[in-house]
């Protein structure tokens, strides 16, 4: 099984009701969004690297406290081992 998803493959998937925060493994710059809808579909062609829990203030929404979905996205695919 191929390591290198990319994220337009497993978009459908993902909580359309958690927020949602991109942060890309080069740079570590990372976007907040409130839902799965809003996350640009320049995105679609970027590697998945890893999915976890965010428990932090979340900008972007009207909560102190927003649980949303960590997803690191790079742009060059994992190497194969």
């Amino acid at each position: 099984m191929s390591k290198n998803l990319k994220f337009g493959e497993i978009r459908e998937y993902i909580s359309r009701v958690d927020g949602i925060s991109i942060c890309i493994k080069e740079t570590l710059n990372y976007e907040l969004y409130n839902f799965i809808s809003e996350v640009p579909e320049k995105y679609d062609g970027y590697y998945l690297y890893g999915i976890g829990a965010l428990n932090e203030p979340f900008e972007n929404s009207g909560y102190k406290t927003h649980l949303a979905l960590e997803i690191m996205l790079s742009e060059k695919p994992r190497v194969e081992d």
